[in-house]
């Protein structure tokens, strides 16, 4: 609803003839002659009179409160924007007709960036926009069950075979999904990359030479298929000899995304193939969703802002799948990266308040501190990579069982806990899930700058006198080490 100014001459086109309250229950069509209705418009609000008008800029007629219809904009199931050939005089009902911008073509008909949506609404963004095209505000409301979706369309770069796979994605031996190819002509990371053969996505990470370092494959039913709970599963089958397909994503000018669901029956806000680009350079603009009440997943995206989620509101999950956080992200609490890649730039960093990071989420280090820095994150199978990872003062990290799999944080960084009272927790709950098997990282584990720690002596209730090297394998022997000094700690197998 578009709100007038605090300014009575707003209104000052309008005759006695022509206002008119109109009685419950009555349609204001039929109140008075067609010929004073203007054929479109928007309905106003006058904060002096606290009344409400139907209208356009040469003639406005009040309405009862009591008998507000809904926009009928509310109610287009299917919008259409293309922002290279489309035009916002178009209705935007379909890919023939659609409209320029999101702005000028679709919340002008709104009159609201919050609308009120009873049915699932979906925004088709058939070509990309270029940057600072418009700036998109976008806080639906969705009732009855809805959802709310973005999708983008993406543009197919090239089909190509994998020349040689060079090693297979593999936690426990800690090795990336490898490939080379005969050319990467027109590729870059952050490229999607669809293998037509096994019907599986995942990202481009890295490109050097003609080698291709991708991110953990998910099988598409899960990452496309709109869900409030997506089912994701793990493609680890690509090999030489697959047919695969490079795909980009379409550029879109979102700024603030805040969707709130009015009702239960799974209400979810869903982006997918969309790109957020950075108007001061990757990682210098953010973006800070802040949905409530319900899900909140974006699928095969990639964001060069610096991204914050903090989903303590959410229905289910707030969730970026598949999707490459190129500028660097901080997860709150229920907040959850699941593969993908984060911090690819090295701009930022990675770190969390709470959130989590599964099916084989890259983590990229960087020059600026990767840190945990409070209770609750949780870690399923993870590869950090780069710079160390911080365990803060008070901060815990759960390496807790994964949907997809049994928990695993491997890689290149090495995992320090530092400062009063943090620690890593091996938070198997009745697997009891050895620490050989659920720490693969050869750069080190550290407690306050030190690779070596106490153990505890359940017998005497003391800590032995002499340190042992912090590895895996004696965190296994002694069920942990300490720093009593500190209270700083790896602790577990936790049985429940």
């Amino acid at each position: 609803m578009s709100q007038s100014s605090n300014n009575s001459s707003f209104f000052n086109t309008v005759t006695a003839a022509e206002r008119l309250s109109s009685p419950v229950g009555r349609n204001l069509t039929n109140a008075v002659s067609r010929t004073l209705i203007p054929a479109s418009g928007s309905i106003a609000y006058d904060i002096d009179s606290e009344l409400l008008y139907y209208g356009n800029s040469d003639r406005w007629l009040q309405i009862d409160s009591s008998s507000v219809i809904t926009n009928p904009s509310w109610l287009i199931p299917d919008w259409y924007v293309a922002p290279i050939t489309g035009s916002d005089h178009n209705d935007g009902f379909s890919a023939l007709t659609p409209v320029k911008t999101i702005r000028g073509g679709i919340i002008s008909r709104w009159s609201t960036r919050s609308p009120i949506l009873s049915q699932t609404t979906t925004i088709h963004l058939l070509e990309t926009e270029t940057l600072g095209q418009e700036s998109i505000i976008l806080e639906p409301i969705m009732v009855d069950g809805s959802a709310f979706v973005i999708l983008g369309t993406n543009i197919i770069l090239t089909t190509t075979t994998i020349s040689t796979l060079i090693t297979p994605l593999n936690p426990t031996l800690g090795t990336n999904l490898v490939f080379t190819l005969l050319s990467v002509a027109g590729l870059s990371a952050g490229n999607l990359i669809y293998n037509i053969s096994k019907g599986s996505y995942a990202v481009i990470d890295d490109i050097t030479g003609l080698i291709i370092t991708a991110t953990q494959p998910f099988y598409q039913a899960g990452l496309t298929t709109v869900s409030a709970i997506p089912s994701l599963i793990m493609d680890n089958s690509w090999n030489t000899g697959d047919n695969i397909q490079f795909e980009e994503s379409p550029l879109l000018n979102l700024k603030i995304i805040n969707p709130q669901g009015g009702d239960a029956f799974n209400p979810v806000c869903w982006l997918q193939n969309i790109f957020i680009p950075s108007v001061a350079g990757i990682g210098n603009s953010q973006i800070t969703p802040v949905p409530q009440g319900c899900s909140f997943v974006m699928s095969n995206c990639r964001l060069d802002v610096f991204v914050i989620l903090d989903s303590q509101l959410i229905y289910f999950v707030g969730q970026f799948q598949n999707t490459w956080l190129n500028g660097g992200c901080y997860l709150g609490p229920f907040a959850t990266i699941m593969g993908g890649a984060a911090n690819k730039s090295g701009v930022n960093y990675y770190g969390f308040f709470g959130g989590n990071a599964d099916g084989n989420a890259i983590l990229h280090g960087a020059g600026t501190a990767c840190p945990i820095v409070s209770p609750g994150a949780r870690f399923g199978q993870v590869n950090i990579m780069g710079s160390p990872l911080y365990i803060n003062a008070a901060a815990t990290l759960q390496i807790f069982p994964s949907y997809i799999g049994p928990a695993i944080v491997w890689g290149t960084a090495q995992l320090r806990i530092i400062q009063n009272n943090s620690s890593v927790v091996n938070a198997s709950f009745g697997a009891s899930v050895p620490w050989v098997n659920c720490l693969n990282l050869p750069a080190g584990l550290t407690i306050n700058g030190s690779s070596s720690a106490y153990a505890f002596n359940t017998g005497t209730a003391t800590f032995n006198p002499v340190t042992v090297s912090i590895t895996p394998a004696n965190l296994d022997t002694y069920t942990g080490l300490q720093n009593p000094l500190t209270g700083s700690s790896f602790l577990g197998p936790w049985l429940e």
